[in-house]
């Protein structure tokens, strides 16, 4: 873990665990043997992001839009279904996030998941609310995310 980030963020912290271990599971199918891959987290006074670094091959600019596409892939020849990146900025975006990329061929990829602080679900709720769907719930919808407090307890 390079760094730590601590605060408040209304997530649903089980879709954000699962964009965390899709970065990672990426930075070590493309790394090598050996290299360093970092994960981390930090808090501005807008947002909250959470990094996955390697020193891998690095990514081509003109394949960089291209990798966030359903089935979209760099290389036909490594394993994978071209679903992973698509499933992490579908999560961030469903945060009202986005995700970055800061990547060069040789050099490695930075790919940061980026939520706002304040979403549009926090604004509009009271954090002392349960967020479980109700009975009276028309199952078209689907539950609220739930609130993390990433603060150290203790």
């Amino acid at each position: 873990m390079e760094s730590r980030g601590e605060g408040p963020a209304w997530v649903d912290r089980e879709r954000l665990t699962q964009a965390w271990l899709q970065l990672a599971a990426n930075a070590v199918k493309f790394s090598a043997p050996g290299s360093v891959i970092a994960l981390g987290s930090e808090f501005t006074a807008e947002d909250m992001r959470i990094f996955v670094r390697d020193q891998g091959q690095g990514i081509a600019e003109q394949d960089q839009e291209r990798i966030f596409l359903r089935f979209g892939r760099t290389d036909p020849s490594k394993p994978g279904s071209g679903l992973g990146l698509p499933i992490v900025n579908a999560i961030a975006q469903a945060h009202v996030g986005r995700v970055e990329l800061d990547s060069a061929p040789g050099v490695g990829a930075c790919f940061t998941v980026i939520i706002p602080l304040t979403s549009p679900a926090a604004d509009q709720t009271d954090p002392d609310q349960s967020f479980e769907q109700t009975p009276e719930d028309d199952g078209d919808t689907a539950p609220l995310p739930h609130p993390i407090d990433t603060r150290s307890h203790g």
